[in-house]
């Protein structure tokens, strides 16, 4: 796990010290099994699927994004690894957003 990410949620809060606070840094690891394309409202897009894993967090969320590059992915499955080692993280991005 030597890859950062970083994991976007809906809104802001404040932390401790009355910073603004929307996302979370992370390690992780980056898988990438490839680009498809599909129909979407018809209109033929492409959407790039990665999982990521990540170390254990109960709050991630399939309402959460992540910021991965210069790509921001939509989290579709959260899958977890042992018992609260880590959590694997399937999340695509789309051409059309």
């Amino acid at each position: 796990m030597d890859r950062r990410i970083t994991i976007l949620q809906r809104g802001s809060s404040t932390d401790d010290w009355n910073q603004r606070a929307n996302a979370y840094v992370l390690l992780a690891e980056v898988r990438d099994p490839g680009a498809k394309e599909r129909e979407e409202a018809d209109q033929r897009v492409t959407v790039a699927t990665k999982v990521f894993t990540i170390r254990f967090r109960s709050d991630v969320k399939t309402t959460h994004r992540i910021s991965y590059g210069s790509d921001t992915y939509e989290v579709t499955a959260i899958a977890e690894i042992g018992r609260q080692e880590g959590l694997r993280i399937t999340a695509v991005a789309r051409d059309n957003d």
